[in-house]
């Protein structure tokens, strides 16, 4: 496989980028991090198209346990509360999430050595590196036994603590080896940097507030003028099918007779029978496979509400995005976006417990009539941080990795 090595730093300390480069928030880092002229090798966790990894890894996709065990479990009290029209929340799913993710663990933790020796294969001279593993479960725990001296960064991900660590004593006890050999936490929301100090990270350790992609593309997801926009009220649901988001609260609002002048688009919903099935005896509602970035961002700029019903997540991308367009959110009452809410003090994200689909009817209809009510005014959107922000986080990422140096240098 090729390196891709890219950018003289300028000083910046050379960075082994290691993940699962068929995601796009890794390929979000990749970017940023070139853009950013941070001198970076990127070495893929899984087999990847153009990316260097493991041939041991060939045949062993991630997500073939998960498949066959956590999601299956989910779709099917998905479809147990089916016809009635109810909602899956949390309580829904906990019993089944610890047994599903110690499957999950017991195929990541029988490959991590693999993982390990394979990046001490590219990363280099010891100590002259920085390794930057993009998630706690999978690449993060490949470096629990790693000897060679060079500083250790981990980013965490949505539900690398609370969904997966916490419910999982094999994932847990890795974690809790891991977490004060890090030279360098990134985190996408508050509470994981709390989870993280509970599990043994060190007070003294570099932190990054970043966003799970790297920030807001803010060529590509902006405000559009009033008058661009469809006549109707745009409502969105840009989160496709997940088993921690329930895209039917989204579809059921889609055939409330008070919403019958809104159209209705969800994304990523094409092919599920019941959101089909939701299409055929609703006008409005329009359903897409998962787009393209490009494709996406064009959608997310024209709409006016977006709809995210996660039970779980960290910081979604698609909140922050839908907020630089300058929409309006209503999103699931989660703790990231609790934090979130409170740096924005905003009245374009709403929060909402799962389990009440009277409130969200009521938020969506207060929406709509304040969007009608402000048309054709200019941008309202709120100013988000600068964790969130893809230009900021380019000069952010580079002071963080130069402290993540110098607190290695202490330590040496």
């Amino acid at each position: 496989m090729t390196t891709e090595t890219e950018h003289v730093g300028g000083g910046c300390p050379d960075v082994l980028l290691f993940a699962d480069f068929r995601n796009p928030h890794a390929l979000g880092w990749r970017d940023g991090l070139l853009d950013s002229s941070v001198p970076v090798h990127c070495a893929s966790s899984e087999p990847c198209e153009g990316f260097d990894y493991s041939p041991d890894l060939v045949g062993w996709a991630r997500g073939k346990v998960v498949a066959s065990g956590y999601n299956n479990r989910i779709r099917q009290m998905l479809s147990s509360i089916g016809r009635n029209e109810g909602s899956l929340t949390a309580a829904h799913c906990s019993s089944s999430i610890s047994k599903s993710q110690i499957l999950e663990s017991l195929a990541t933790l029988t490959r991590y050595r693999k993982r390990r020796k394979f990046l001490e294969t590219v990363a280099g001279s010891p100590g002259s590196t920085i390794i930057h593993a993009l998630r706690i479960p999978y690449e993060g725990v490949s470096l629990c036994a790693w000897r060679r001296g060079d500083p250790l960064v981990v980013s965490s991900w949505g539900q690398d603590f609370a969904v997966q660590a916490n419910r999982d004593p094999l994932l847990a006890r890795r974690v809790r080896e891991l977490m004060p050999r890090l030279s360098g936490f990134a985190y996408d929301n508050v509470e994981d940097l709390e989870w993280a100090y509970r599990y043994g990270l060190s007070v003294r350790v570099p932190t990054l507030q970043i966003a799970g992609n790297f920030g807001v593309d803010e060529t590509l997801f902006f405000p559009t003028a009033s008058l661009e926009r469809q006549p109707s009220v745009t409502v969105l649901y840009p989160r496709g099918l997940r088993d921690y988001v329930d895209h039917r609260l989204f579809l059921r609002l889609a055939k409330d007779p008070v919403f019958s002048d809104c159209r209705f688009v969800g994304v990523g919903l094409a092919g599920d029978p019941f959101a089909e099935e939701s299409r055929d005896q609703n006008d409005q509602l329009s359903l897409t496979p998962n787009l393209g970035r490009a494709e996406f961002a064009e959608l997310m700029r024209g709409c006016d509400v977006v709809v995210s019903p996660a039970i779980s997540d960290g910081t979604p991308n698609s909140i922050l995005e839908a907020l630089a367009c300058g929409a309006h959110v209503l999103a699931g009452d989660i703790p990231p976006l609790r934090a979130l809410s409170a740096e924005l003090d905003s009245e374009s994200l709403v929060l909402l417990s799962l389990d009440q689909y009277e409130r969200w009817r009521d938020a969506l209809i207060d929406t709509v009539a304040r969007i009608r009510d402000r048309r054709p005014n200019s941008d309202s959107r709120p100013l988000l941080p600068d964790p969130y922000k893809r230009g900021a986080n380019r000069v952010r990422v580079r002071e963080f990795y130069a402290r993540v140096l110098h607190y290695g240098d202490g330590l040496a």
